[in-house]
């Protein structure tokens, strides 16, 4: 991880999974938009929310948390993307030296190759339900909360707030969070 102040900008480079706080969000009511610039736009990068703790079915303790990922992947060898809503679960197994992660995926929506080199990642948490989702200005409405969607189980959304990195390295900039 790299912290740049005056560009405000924080790179993040993992080979598997790393994440970072930006902020402790008191309320269910908040905005975030931050600017994501990804090598070759491979991998995934994004935002989470909504971390609480939990436990494994051994008693190990957890994390589990929401995400929204920009993701490439390789579909009959081109290469496609999509935004993911996610819930995850991580926890570091007994005599491990790194933690772990289970992913519940909820929700796809196809977007275009990126076009430029940095592109604008927004969310809107409203009442504790995800309202926006916009990415590269498009509003993907497929990805929001909705009445009748079966959730596995209540979801958090107020608790930390920040920027998470899958697979090679993504700079996050200008990173706004606004509480209503």
């Amino acid at each position: 991880m790299n912290f740049n102040p005056l560009r405000q900008e924080v790179a993040l480079g993992c080979s598997h999974t790393g994440a970072l706080t930006l902020i402790d969000v008191p309320s269910s009511n908040f905005r975030i938009e931050v600017k994501i610039s990804k090598s070759n736009w491979t991998g995934a990068a994004g935002i989470f929310w909504g971390v609480e703790p939990g436990r494994m079915d051994d008693g190990t303790q957890s994390l589990r948390f929401q995400t929204v990922l920009f993701r490439s992947f390789d579909l009959d060898g081109r290469q496609q993307f999509r935004i993911d809503r996610d819930l995850l679960e991580a926890w570091t197994p007994v005599g491990a030296l790194l933690p772990t992660a289970d992913r519940i995926h909820f929700l796809s929506a196809k977007v275009d190759a990126p076009d430029s080199l940095e592109i604008p990642l927004v969310l809107s948490i409203r009442d504790g339900f995800l309202d926006e989702v916009r990415w590269n200005g498009v509003r993907l409405d497929k990805l929001r909360d909705q009445l009748g969607v079966d959730w596995p189980r209540p979801l958090v959304s107020h608790g930390r707030l920040g920027i998470i990195n899958e697979g090679g390295a993504t700079v996050f900039r200008n990173a706004q969070i606004q509480s209503f």
